[in-house]
């Protein structure tokens, strides 16, 4: 009922189907051109393993490799972008140990060739 009254949609499922397309299509156009500060291309942070598969239709065009220390990270280095896809930060998902890992990899962003990883921290 709420879906309904807020945004005419039956449910949270239809809601969704209904506004992924245009999302995707309007963060794949600013993605296409955003860059830091300091003119680098930004890293983006994708939580919450359960939407994985929304987020790799937004980037359709790379390969993600899963860190080999933990498989709950996933990880794309291409064209001086990295792509993280990770699990939400709550529920005992958010380790310290997995936080750091994650930074490590902004801080240090792997090598790759042919979509394989070198020299992971």
């Amino acid at each position: 009922p709420l879906y309904r009254q807020l945004f005419g949609f039956p449910d949270l499922k239809s809601y969704r189907t209904a506004v992924l397309k245009g999302r995707i299509e309007l963060l794949r156009a600013k993605l296409a051109t955003a860059k830091t500060r300091d003119g680098r291309r930004p890293v983006v942070v994708c939580y919450g393993k359960g939407r994985w598969p929304d987020f790799k239709l937004l980037f359709q065009e790379r390969k993600f490799c899963p860190h080999p220390k933990d498989p709950k990270i996933e990880y794309s280095w291409q064209d001086d972008s990295l792509i993280l896809m990770v699990p939400h930060f709550s529920q005992g998902y958010g380790s310290w140990d997995r936080i750091e890992r994650i930074v490590q990899l902004i801080q240090n962003p792997p090598q790759m060739t042919n979509h394989q990883a070198s020299g992971l921290p």
